[in-house]
């Protein structure tokens, strides 16, 4: 592999990044989707079990508030896209808004943060994208979107992984250049 020679030239070695994807498909195009359902999304794993058992699921609907009585978090208030209000009581009340939207709400309330922690220390991993044209072809679509990483610089804070993206979806990064 003419990559792998160059990197190891450098005195850097390749890894193949740890996946939870039992069953992965290495040729599937994940970044659209996990054809065989490896990536465990939520719609592959949580929301088909919870629903098994009796969940109800409403889709276009956002958070607007925690319904609390008694100092018990007893459902949510949502507005759907349309603009209803829509009002779901339970006996066990999950916020699953992400990182970003799950302590906003809470801390708009002013509700579960007894430790002050709730919307700190926040990671996130940016990303820099390098595009490179080489002379040979690279099929990097057809291996799992980053399969290898290089971790030399890594006690600097970089860490550099390879994104075998489909080319369609590459040439969104790209819309002013080529033919």
């Amino acid at each position: 592999n003419p990559v792998r020679a160059r990197v190891a030239n450098l005195g850097w070695a390749t890894h193949p990044i740890t996946r939870n994807a039992p069953g992965c498909d290495p040729h599937a195009r994940c970044i659209l989707g996990s054809p065989p359902g490896a990536k465990r999304s939520t719609n592959e794993s949580y929301v088909p079990r919870a629903l098994e058992r009796g969940a109800q699921l409403a889709t276009r609907a956002r958070a607007q508030r925690v319904i609390v009585e008694g100092g018990r978090a007893l459902g949510v208030l949502a507005k759907t896209s349309g603009g209803a209000t829509l009002t779901v009581k339970a006996r066990a009340t999950v916020l699953a808004g992400g990182a970003l939207m799950t302590p906003l709400l809470l801390l708009e309330q002013g509700i579960a943060n007894g430790s002050g922690m709730v919307g700190r220390n926040l990671s996130v991993h940016p990303a820099v994208p390098i595009l490179a044209r080489f002379g040979h072809a690279i099929a990097m679509q057809e291996r799992v979107p980053q399969g290898l990483a290089i971790e030399e610089l890594a006690g600097e804070g970089v860490m550099i992984e390879e994104s075998g993206n489909p080319p369609e979806v590459i040439a969104v990064a790209l819309p002013l250049a080529g033919a």
